[in-house]
């Protein structure tokens, strides 16, 4: 798309007194450790983040900040007295200098604290609990829902004194006002209980409460969960009916948060399309007369503007969007859309945040936590450097080593580059689009020189002569160690790699000689994930009843795909949880997906014993044994360290480092850190 086409993305909005420079906003977070210190303090990482984002060309920044003194583990910047001022300020004048706007969001998820005399615990309008694990939950009096009001209340004079664009309330994903809302939680017979306006009550008397400590012009926002995806919880009709009672308390706009952290439905997860949402946000809009904002799963800005030209959404809302790529609206704005870092949901981000710790791992964007301090600057010296293996490590080295201004070239085995990204974009079609940036950055970036099909030996190296060699070779696969492993059905994850690099694993038979012959060079020149996607529905190499030894994210990824394609199979893992690699926010997903289906047998804290022929004996925690029918028997063990050309190197060149898989074998967002970092120290 050119520019042109964007128009809808461009135009201002007016949201309360506020004027948006396009519609693009980034929702609220909060980056945690590294970002905000033990005192509640920004951070220069922090400053740095908000500037970045803000001069990237985002209208608006949310970000989330405490109320309260809150005694979490989660840091926040502090919000609630006049010591606060100095660094808020510091934060407001990050985003203003760049024509942003910065909004802060009271931040009150299920926990809230009455004083400095009672610890900080879990509300909300009942004892309710939806899920085992969040909760126990206290009911509030109607004095703790005037404090609740105080203090939010006063919040909002601090930001306003310190010169922040307004405020947002958190009425959605199972917050303390969000379960006030809905009707799963709300059983009270007072007041602030029953109808639609009592359910609604307590937001909007926390909204009055703002205005009158504040005036009538400062912006109240109000984030919230118009379907709850809970049981007994709202549904689209009962939203449309809230809308009303909010827009009469003086909102000025609707930023909707689908879902609560207690919903066992995917919600952004990579299965969940692009603009999927967008229909929730759409019937809102039937009835708001204030601008509706649509969030979660929003990463691409074709479909970011096609939703805004149906009308569907006002606003474009998001979080991992402005994490992946800061520049994101500029690049849209100038027409550089193969620049853009797109997200590709893995949701490394919100796991690392969920699980306490602070915003520094993105699969596409390095440059996040330590990094934020120190910019890409050319080198007073460039070296010419070699970089062995094209994965996300190699390429995230390669092109930052070319950007300080080194003279790099890029080594590649295979007829392609990508690396892992070659086989993982079968199983995960976001990450395709991961490639294709890549691919766009290569061609851009003339002091980077790529040479596919050649395998780096000590001899290559010490015949180039290189200053610096950066190996990101990818790991060992593990391979199964049981009777019967030379069986012709035996499928290795790594025999798919093989074949798509054109040197295909060599089997007993003739069928499969031919098979994985044809295929290398059928793939060769035809190769592309979504074309591999359709032909695993082929009864070759999989038959109908596959059994995937090694339950981790390899296994989990292929058993999705069989699942899609009705084969029967069996997950066999020694560890005690299927899927216990796989990222927090997808893993439930994922093996519910795998409960629920009745072709899929799942086998945790089982050891493997031999591949016979009629299929594959294991043994279970318990001492018993069985035996599963199995017509092809995939392995995929993950990988180990693979330092044979490092250690061969060892002294042999002036900058030896080692990254990725090889090194130490963990996810894409490590693999592409290591190789940032290692083209920083150059």
């Amino acid at each position: 798309m050119m520019m042109s086409e964007f128009a809808h993305l461009f135009q201002p909005i007016q949201v309360g007194s506020l004027t948006l420079r396009n519609r693009m906003i980034t929702t609220s977070m909060s980056p945690g450790h590294g970002y905000t210190t033990d005192d509640n303090k920004p951070t220069q990482v922090f400053l740095n983040y908000l500037e970045e984002r803000a001069k990237g060309g985002y209208a608006l920044i949310c970000q989330s900040v405490a109320f309260y003194p809150r005694q979490s583990r989660h840091p926040l910047p502090n919000a609630y007295a006049p010591e606060h001022l100095p660094h808020l300020r510091a934060m407001a004048e990050a985003v203003h200098k760049h024509g942003g706007l910065l909004v802060g969001q009271a931040l009150a998820l299920h926990d809230w604290r009455r004083n400095l005399n009672e610890p900080e615990g879990h509300f909300g309008p009942s004892d309710i609990q939806i899920l085992k694990g969040v909760g126990p939950f206290q009911t509030m009096t109607k004095e703790d829902i005037k404090t609740y009001a105080t203090q939010v209340a006063n919040c909002g004079k601090i930001l306003q004194a310190a010169g922040w664009d307004g405020i947002e309330l958190l009425a959605g994903v199972g917050g303390v006002l969000s379960r006030f809302l809905s009707k799963a939680t709300n059983n009270r017979t007072d007041e602030y209980g029953g109808s639609v306006e009592n359910r609604c009550r307590f937001a909007m008397e926390v909204v009055q409460a703002v205005k009158e400590a504040c005036g009538q012009e400062f912006p109240v926002l109000i984030r919230w969960t118009p379907v709850d995806y809970v049981k007994n919880g709202n549904e689209i009709e009962d939203a449309k009916q809230i809308v009303p009672y909010l827009e009469k308390a003086g909102v000025a706009w609707h930023n909707l948060a689908v879902g609560w952290h207690e919903s066992s439905v995917p919600l952004t997860t990579k299965e969940i399309p692009d603009g999927h949402w967008s229909w929730i946000s759409a019937e809102i809009k039937k009835v708001a007369t204030i601008p509706v904002v649509t969030g979660y799963r929003q990463t691409d800005p074709a479909v970011m503007e096609k939703i805004l030209a149906e009308g569907k959404a006002d606003l474009i809302g998001g979080v991992r969007y402005c994490i992946a790529d800061p520049e994101f609206p500029n690049k849209v704005r100038e027409g550089r859309q193969e620049d853009i870092q797109m997200c590709i949901t893995c949701c490394r981000c919100l796991d690392e945040m969920a699980a306490g710790h602070g915003l520094e791992y993105c699969s596409v964007n390095p440059r996040l936590g330590p990094e934020l301090l120190t910019p890409v600057e050319p080198v007073g010296q460039p070296k010419r450097v070699m970089v062995v293996g094209s994965g996300p490590g190699g390429l995230a080295a390669a092109l930052t080593a070319a950007k300080r201004g080194h003279q790099v070239t890029l080594y590649e085995r295979g007829p392609r580059v990508g690396g892992c990204l070659v086989m993982s974009a079968i199983f995960s079609p976001t990450y395709e689009r991961l490639t294709h940036y890549y691919k766009a950055q290569l061609s851009k970036t003339p002091n980077i020189q790529v040479k596919l099909n050649t395998q780096v030996t000590p001899e290559l190296v010490r015949s180039e002569k290189p200053e610096a060699v950066i190996i990101a070779v990818g790991g060992h696969p593990v391979d199964l160690k049981a009777p019967g492993v030379e069986r012709g059905n035996m499928v290795r994850s790594h025999d798919f790699l093989e074949m798509l690099n054109g040197k295909p694993p060599q089997k007993p038979g003739l069928i499969n000689k031919v098979m994985w012959n044809g295929g290398a060079v059928f793939l060769r020149l035809f190769y592309s994930p979504k074309l591999v996607r359709s032909l695993m529905g082929m009864p070759w190499p999989f038959g109908k009843r596959v059994a995937i030894i090694g339950g981790g994210l390899p296994g989990c990824e292929l058993g999705q795909e069989l699942l899609a394609h009705r084969r029967k199979m069996v997950i066999l893992e020694e560890r005690k949880k299927i899927g216990y690699d796989v990222g927090a926010s997808d893993r439930f997903h994922v093996v519910s997906k795998f409960k629920k289906s009745p072709d899929v047998q799942m086998e945790p804290s089982t050891k493997v014993l031999a591949i016979t022929g009629e299929g594959v004996r294991f043994r279970r925690e318990d001492a018993t044994e069985e035996v599963y029918p199995a017509d092809t028997v995939a392995v995929t063990l993950g990988f180990e360290k693979n330092l044979e050309l490092a250690d061969q190197l060892q002294g042999k060149v002036p900058i030896l480092k080692v990254i990725g898989d090889c090194e130490d074998p963990k996810r894409m967002a490590d693999a592409t850190k290591k190789g940032y970092r290692a083209a920083m120290e150059l």
